[in-house]
Formats: C-alpha cells, structure tokens, sequence
C-alpha cells in the first residue's frame, strides 16, 4: 500500500522526483527503508539515526515537524551526506514525520533532481501521504 503512495507522490512531482517510506524502530532511535527507493540505497541509509543532531528523515522524526532541504549542496549539515546525493542523483530533500497516536512510526522523504523548494500544496499533499502512511502502518 505504500508502494501506492509513493507512486501518487511521484506523479504529483510530475515524475521529477522519488519518494520513499521508512518506519522507525521500535525505540525510535533509527530509521529503516521500507519501499520507494533502491535497495542499492536502502543500504546506505537503514538505521539511520534519529534525533536532534541529525538530517532530513532522522531530524523530521525526532522533531516532529518537516524538514526541508531546498539544495542540499548549499546546507552545511549536508556536508559528510553529499556523496549519497551526487551518487543517487539528487539535490533537494523533504522530509516528513509519520505519526500516530503520539508516537514518531516513520518517515516521508521526497527527494527532487534539482533544486527545489516546498510550495503550499506540496506540503499539503506530504500531509495527505504522511497520514495515510501512519494509518496504514498502524493496521499492521
């Protein structure tokens, strides 16, 4: 069902961009990949930290609010993550919080070819998908 969902957030991007889900684990210390990007980058990111020292998904999770990187060239908390953008090919990360009955269950990332800021109904449309998710992940 996921899958379904960063389909449509990718459609929305009019095919600009990817999308993927990660479901934190059950301490919420880290974040794994569930489906959207490839496993080649799965690798790279499961057990992505969680917290207040930390970027994009792990920052979004542990702040619980979204977290939007327009360029990610041109954000110093970037600098040691870049290599991961150049080498799949991307220069724009938006990162959401998926909640549920008060607790951080994943991520939402967005991450566009070029850069990109957030407009009104993207970030919209990245609640839609992030409540979506958490209700889902939830049933399971």
């Amino acid at each position: 069902m996921l899958g379904v969902l960063v389909h449509a957030a990718v459609e929305q991007a009019n095919g600009d961009a990817r999308a993927a889900f990660y479901l934190a684990n059950p301490q919420g210390t880290a974040l794994y990949h569930l489906t959207g990007m490839t496993k080649d980058y799965a690798r790279y990111v499961d057990g992505f930290g969680i917290g207040s020292a930390s970027l994009a998904c792990g920052l979004a999770a542990a702040k619980r609010r979204a977290v939007i990187t327009p360029d990610v060239t041109e954000d110093p908390s970037w600098s040691e993550w870049n290599w991961l953008a150049n080498k799949f090919g991307y220069r724009a990360c938006w990162s959401f919080p998926v909640e549920a009955n008060g607790r951080v269950l994943g991520t939402f990332a967005m991450y566009h070819v070029a850069p990109t800021e957030a407009k009104a109904r993207d970030l919209e449309f990245a609640s839609l998908l992030s409540r979506t998710a958490a209700k889902i992940i939830s049933s399971h």
